[in-house]
């Protein structure tokens, strides 16, 4: 790890034409077998290089000096730093997000923090309170990067199959990781989507409808309507 950061900072200061200073940043709690500096000697045990990079290890990050840094793009981690995994903590950063961003240019940050938290929340109330939290952006989060990545695998699916066949089973695969997100407890009502007879744009529709559901008995009750249709 040490080399591979030396390696990066001479190509990052090359291209630059700036000095860099290299930071590792650890995101989950594990056993770190390098420091800094790094040196390195010849074959005599001389030293020809010394190279000087900070560690910062979020899970020892008081979550207090992260938000001082005002820095929108660090607030994702927000959750996995000292006594980050908290619900006003998760509330904090969604509110600094949101504050004076009137484009909606940080969706993508809030689609960052809402996974980030997801990794973090154990207790199964705390869960519900997370998908509820962030069930009030989703109209916001529906155009982030991370739901543009579930139709984008879809379509890779599909044109990989080049037939109707193929298309079906890319969005049925989206609808499943979607599902899977969004509302897990309903996973089993897919197991039968596959052996209906489902049309692509019918498919769509569905994902569609599961995307703007409020709330889990919404989303159920758009699945169980389509595989009454197709009994």
């Amino acid at each position: 790890m040490a080399h591979r950061l030396l390696e990066y900072n001479v190509m990052a200061s090359s291209k630059f034409k700036c000095p860099i200073y290299s930071i590792v940043i650890f995101l989950k709690k594990e056993s770190i077998t390098f420091t800094s500096p790094y040196v390195i000697y010849n074959h005599k045990g001389s030293e020809i290089m010394r190279f000087h990079f900070d560690i910062i290890k979020l899970w020892e990050l008081p979550t207090a000096v992260l938000f001082q840094k005002h820095l929108k793009g660090i607030l994702p981690l927000a959750p996995i730093t000292q006594e980050g995994a908290r619900r006003e903590v998760v509330d904090e950063a969604i509110k600094a997000l949101l504050k004076d961003d009137p484009e909606n240019q940080n969706k993508d940050l809030l689609s960052l923090l809402y996974g980030i938290s997801s990794l973090v929340f154990d207790d199964q109330a705390d869960k519900q309170w997370l998908d509820w939290r962030f069930r009030m952006l989703e109209d916001l989060l529906n155009d982030s990067w991370a739901f543009r990545e579930l139709r984008q695998r879809g379509e890779e699916i599909g044109l990989a199959k080049g037939r109707e066949e193929g298309r079906i089973e890319g969005i049925l695969e989206s609808l499943r990781l979607l599902v899977q997100r969004l509302f897990p407890s309903l996973l089993a009502l897919l197991e039968d989507f596959p052996q209906k007879s489902f049309t692509a744009k019918e498919l769509n529709a569905i994902l569609l409808q599961v995307v703007a559901a409020q709330t889990e008995e919404e989303a159920r009750q758009y699945l169980l309507t389509a595989l009454q249709q197709h009994l």
